[in-house]
């Protein structure tokens, strides 16, 4: 069943691609459509009593593009994945699981989130599993072990250019975005070719608590001195400066 499911979540998301590659959407009008629906998503999270703070969404200005790729080994634009990227700041890290399944009930299914691109300095989740009566039993069974490396340590998978303190949970997702109306031949049911009506935006989502994030922005943290690791980098790259 769930190989089935697989071949059944590879063949939809191969067509959602192909149906964005011939309608006329702007990236710049994806982002919008789904920055309203998330904001709106959250809102709705918020009324059914889940403590949310701060919500902000932002997009990747074309140089901040040139500085990232320029102080990495990537060079294509393409494998940025957080050209669009949501913030959400809850009261107390207990809240963040809780903001973490309210987002899959709302904004994007479980299944799309990117392997490989995920970190988690806040959520200690083995712990979290056997705190629960009705997941305890269940630990034994999962296909990866409770304690992945880096799940439990202090430092986690940092951004090179972060903080040593630094700490968020963090993930990118392949969020489905619907074709809006006014670009579907109404006579075509499902778009062209039989490819359905739904596209795909990757978009970065940062969940923190309040002390969390207050740490986040004093000392080594700000991202002031971000921006001048990452810019010192850069030069030594263009410089060709062995490290």
């Amino acid at each position: 069943a769930c190989m089935l499911l697989k071949v059944v979540h590879i063949i939809n998301h191969i067509d959602a691609r192909e149906l964005g590659f011939l309608f006329p959407l702007s990236d710049r009008e994806l982002f919008h459509r789904l920055e309203e629906r998330t904001i709106a998503k959250l809102a709705r999270l918020r009324e059914r009593g889940l403590p949310i703070v701060e919500v902000s969404g932002s997009r990747k200005l074309k140089d901040s593009l040139v500085t990232k790729l320029l102080s990495k080994r990537e060079t294509l634009a393409a494998q940025i994945f957080d050209k669009l990227r949501f913030r959400i700041v809850v009261e107390s890290a207990d809240a963040v699981v809780p903001l973490l399944l309210g987002l899959t009930d709302e904004v994007f299914p479980f299944n799309y989130i990117v392997p490989g691109q995920s970190r988690n300095q806040i959520v200690d989740f083995a712990a979290f599993v056997r705190r629960q009566p009705a997941l305890a039993h269940l630990g034994a069974a999962l296909a990866e072990p409770l304690d992945l490396p880096g799940e439990s340590s202090p430092q986690g998978r940092l951004n090179e250019f972060s903080g040593t303190t630094y700490r968020d949970l963090n993930y990118v997702v392949d969020v489905p975005v619907p074709i809006p109306d006014d670009r579907v031949d109404r006579n075509v049911s499902s778009g062209p070719q039989g490819l359905g009506r739904i596209t795909f935006v990757l978009v970065e989502f940062q969940l923190l608590d309040v002390p969390t994030a207050t740490a986040n922005e004093r000392g080594e943290n700000t991202h002031d001195r971000y921006k001048a690791r990452q810019l010192t980098q850069v030069a030594s790259r263009l410089r060709c400066i062995p490290k």
